[in-house]
């Protein structure tokens, strides 16, 4: 378009985005004989989709794809998952994340055939709208799948032609507004209906669908709606006996009782609902194998020995929400809420997203074993936390204050994860998670280490803790970013042998450190092992170095520091820095960083 950038221009309403291809298509917009010719290329467009459709490997593959349709654009691969599961749809899959396997094989496929398209990660995928389009109309006229999104009046009385369909997918306001008493679909198997606002479902409506097997509706914020009112499940869900999956993402409903007689449930999203409690009664869903209470940040009560009794359970999702665990010591009649040790009772749990406040309420003869991916954060994260992209499927972030050498919960998570985010604080805090790190064990799993540590300072007697030792490179080759605040009484941070594994390193910050006076040191040093000259921060684009008064050196020893991707450099109080290295290492080759 002539343009020297390339920028986003978002959505246009109708009139801009007809006057911008006006403009840049020319007079023969307005033409008649255009018609034709554009009547006759949509008509190939459809063929060839339609051909592309037809060749699809099977009717599941088939069928996957039509229910991307009903997800629509930028839709999550986690949301067609927990349809297929639901519909069964693929035989042979004995677990969630087996099917979760094969729904990512299906989208890559689809892709690969240019029925889908990518969105702006790995976990959503896109569809063009007249890819769209065509599916829809061959999901109506084969598949008897009814998809409205526009103000099309809904045939609620053709009692005929509502028992046609097996699938039906509602979005718009308007036809929602309109919801029969009672939905008669004998062979429904499939229903999904997007509501803004404030909703009420007449009791009756699910009276005479027993057939059905997913029920999905989530809630969209509308300002247009508020204020919000408290919305009520009917009582003819109770007839639902084949219900699989249950997702009531955003309601604003405060008893969910009755969910506990759809004793057939496999999946049960409640993501950002209101609810205050989760009732004793979702224990009799012995056959749930996804629980998702992400976001309910209203919810503080889980009775004791309600989750432990979900005993096919695999997958549980409480990231920003309840985090009010018991802690091991309360017993008996005191005890109100959920522990955690109850998680242990499951023995198909794999995956576990949750909050845990104090690592006390951790388990200390173990945590879990069965777990294969997890995103924990032990301490007083807030919320915002969770929005973090995170790379691996084991993230564990502890804040920490205290000693766990006797948690034997926390050195199990401690060891199988990958991707670690240590906020440390205190001397017995900082202490015993070092000591973990350093004990000469190999942490195969690790990918990636964040460190921050917030030591403070301590009195002349205090002894040192040393941050590093000769064990640590077993570990520290991961480390991505490196946070000191405070030492205590260390006068250097790093020998040569440490620094040089430092291969990953992207951010060094060290502040507030009263006894430092070099990082990189040697002097002390009686044997070491490598005598190579250079000593490189391959990766380290940042580095901070902020309130230090006894600093001297970044290295006092005879090397060549290199910082060959270095764009941010800070210096600030440190008034005894005169020269970044040493003289001697000035006089082969490097430069002081500040003249006399």
């Amino acid at each position: 378009m002539d343009a020297q950038k390339h920028f986003s221009i978002r959505l246009l309403n109708e009139k801009e985005a007809w006057d911008l291809f006006k403009k840049k298509a020319g007079g023969c917009v307005e033409s008649c004989d255009l018609k034709p010719t554009a009547m006759e290329v949509t008509k190939k467009s459809y063929s060839a989709i339609e051909w592309s459709f037809n060749y699809l490997e099977s009717e599941e593959v088939k069928l996957t794809f039509l229910l991307c349709c009903v997800i629509g654009h930028n839709g999550l691969v986690e949301k067609l998952m927990r349809y297929t599961v639901g519909l069964g749809l693929f035989g042979g899959v004995n677990t969630v994340e087996e099917a979760r396997n094969n729904v990512l094989t299906v989208v890559a496929n689809l892709k690969a055939s240019s029925l889908l398209l990518d969105s702006y990660d790995d976990d959503h995928f896109d569809i063009h709208d007249v890819v769209w389009d065509t599916a829809l109309a061959i999901a109506s006229r084969d598949y008897h799948m009814l998809v409205l999104r526009d103000h099309v009046p809904m045939e609620w009385s053709d009692k005929e032609k509502m028992n046609s369909w097996r699938r039906i997918s509602l979005t718009c306001p308007p036809i929602i507004a309109e919801l029969a008493k009672e939905l008669e679909c004998s062979g429904l198997s499939f229903f999904h209906m997007t509501h803004y606002g404030s909703l009420e479902i007449p009791p009756d409506f699910f009276k005479r669908i027993e057939s059905l097997r997913v029920l999905d509706l989530p809630h969209k914020l509308s300002f247009t709606y508020l204020p919000e009112s408290i919305i009520h499940l009917p009582g003819s869900i109770i007839h639902l006996i084949n219900l699989r999956m249950l997702c009531l993402g955003g309601w604003r409903v405060e008893d969910i009782t009755i969910i506990g007689e759809l004793k057939n449930l496999e999946i049960l999203d409640l993501a950002f609902s209101r609810i205050k409690e989760l009732p004793k009664k979702i224990a009799q869903l012995t056959r749930l194998r996804l629980l998702d209470l992400s976001w309910c940040r209203a919810l503080k009560i889980i009775p004791p020995n309600v989750l432990s009794s979900l005993s096919k359970l695999e997958e549980l999702y409480m990231e920003g929400s309840f985090a009010e665990w018991e802690n091991e010591g309360v017993v008996g009649n005191e005890r109100r809420n959920a522990r955690l040790d109850e998680l242990n009772n499951l023995s198909r749990l794999t995956t576990l997203h949750v909050n845990i406040p104090d690592v006390q309420m951790i388990p200390k003869h173990g945590f879990i074993e069965t777990l294969d991916r997890y995103k924990i954060l032990v301490g007083d994260y807030n919320e915002f936390e969770w929005y973090s992209k995170y790379e691996c499927s084991r993230t564990l972030k502890l804040k920490i204050y205290t000693n766990i050498s006797s948690n034997n919960g926390m050195k199990m998570l401690l060891k199988r994860s990958e991707d670690l985010y240590l906020d440390l604080k205190g001397h017995e805090g900082i202490k015993s998670v070092l000591a973990e790190l350093n004990n000469g064990e190999e942490f195969s799993n690790l990918k990636r280490v964040d460190v921050v540590i917030r030591m403070g300072e301590y009195s002349t007697s205090s002894e040192p803790v040393p941050l590093f030792n000769k064990q640590t490179s077993l570990w520290i080759s991961n480390l991505r970013r490196l946070i000191i605040n405070g030492c205590g009484n260390l006068e250097h941070l790093l020998s040569p042998s440490v620094a040089r594994r430092l291969e990953q390193l992207q951010c060094f910050e060290i502040e507030d450190c009263m006894c430092l006076r070099e990082i990189i040191f040697t002097k002390e040093i009686v044997e070491e092992e490598e005598r190579e000259d250079v000593i490189c921060f391959p990766q380290l684009n940042s580095l901070h170095i902020k309130g230090i008064p006894d600093l001297i050196f970044f290295c006092s020893g005879n090397f060549n520091i290199e910082f060959p991707l270095l764009k941010e450099l800070e210096i600030e109080d440190c008034p005894k820095l005169k020269e970044f290295i040493s003289k001697s290492s000035s006089e082969s080759g490097m430069h002081t960083l500040f003249n006399e």
